[in-house]
């Protein structure tokens, strides 16, 4: 683990995950269940409200996500959840959330991927438990912290862009951004190697297949120069999207090298303009964040002990330390 939680104080948070949120992430207990995405679709991304109630610590907690939250204060009720890419965790990622917070003018939450940094668990990195632990977050956003769909924004970069269109696709959000994205892990190995080799590796993360039910606005980010995955799987992507939709790619932008200013604030700018967010931002209503979430769960009382969630506590000056500024 390339951190502890000391490097991230007041700003690292433990989503609870209970048993029966995390038993079928696509079942009744996903928020976005048919009926609600039935009426998603007919009613517009704007109208839809689900019912508000909070998860509970009472209920049986099968383990805890820790989570990088940057706060940008009571000035917008907007949260980007954003999924960073491989070889990376959210200490290595806190940078790029923290210009994301600063730029795009909201609180950006940065869940960990399991088995990367203080998230170890015995069941490792699996697709199956990014999916679930997407949902546990989207749950807990949603009905926790009573953030509006309208006002959450999922962002995924390269392997992020999996969770990303998953759950975008699965749920009801505002909208959804997604930089230097893969049809599939399979497309990405066909193209470096051949059909032959892509067929021997396990599938995971079919973005092509999941795009096609994302019903938000979507932006696709692809860098001309981007060797590890060609700006084609965004082209593909970007035509296989039934909602609202526009890509960009930048001239002097790779997998690796971004700027964040040009490459990536100039288009989601004209992005939120065009569809209308900015002005959704303007009716900020406080997010209030229980307290009980910066607690790391090893010093959390016992399941029989009482537990005072009741009265949450808002977090509004929550910053990264000095060498993280933007």
């Amino acid at each position: 683990c390339e951190y502890t939680t000391k490097d991230f104080e007041g700003a690292l948070i433990w989503i609870p995950s209970t048993r029966k949120e995390s038993t079928n992430p696509e079942g009744e207990n996903c928020p976005g269940d048919k009926t609600e995405r039935m009426s998603y679709a007919r009613e517009g991304f704007y109208n839809l409200s689900i019912s508000e109630s909070r998860i509970d610590l009472n209920e049986e907690v099968e383990h805890f996500i820790p989570c990088l939250f940057l706060s940008y204060g009571e000035e917008t009720s907007h949260l980007v959840i954003y999924f960073h890419a491989n070889r990376e965790d959210i200490f290595q990622a806190a940078e790029v959330a923290s210009n994301l917070r600063n730029n795009m003018h909201c609180h950006v939450l940065v869940p960990e991927y399991p088995g990367y940094g203080l998230y170890q668990c015995e069941e490792g990195t699996s697709e199956e438990r990014i999916k679930r632990d997407a949902l546990t977050v989207y749950t807990f956003i949603r009905k926790s912290l009573k953030v509006g769909i309208e006002n959450i924004t999922i962002m995924g970069r390269s392997i992020g862009s999996g969770p990303a269109t998953w759950l975008a696709a699965h749920n009801p959000v505002g909208s959804l951004i997604l930089i230097s994205p893969f049809l599939s892990l399979q497309e990405v190995v066909r193209a470096h190697f051949c059909a032959f080799l892509s067929s021997l590796v396990k599938e995971r993360f079919p973005n092509k297949d999941e795009i096609k039910k994302v019903q938000c606005p979507t932006l696709f980010i692809h860098g001309l120069k981007d060797e590890i995955i060609p700006y084609s799987h965004s082209q593909k992507l970007h035509c296989m999207t039934r909602a609202p939709s526009e890509i960009v790619f930048p001239r002097e932008m790779d997998h690796n090298t971004i700027d964040m200013e040009d490459d990536i604030h100039r288009y989601v700018d004209l992005f939120f303009e065009r569809f209308g967010i900015w002005e959704i931002m303007k009716n900020a209503t406080p997010i209030k964040v229980p307290l009980y979430l910066f607690t790391n769960p090893a010093s959390l009382p016992t399941k029989d002990e009482a537990i005072q969630i009741d009265t949450p506590v808002s977090y509004t000056h929550l910053t990264l330390p000095t060498i993280y500024s933007v």
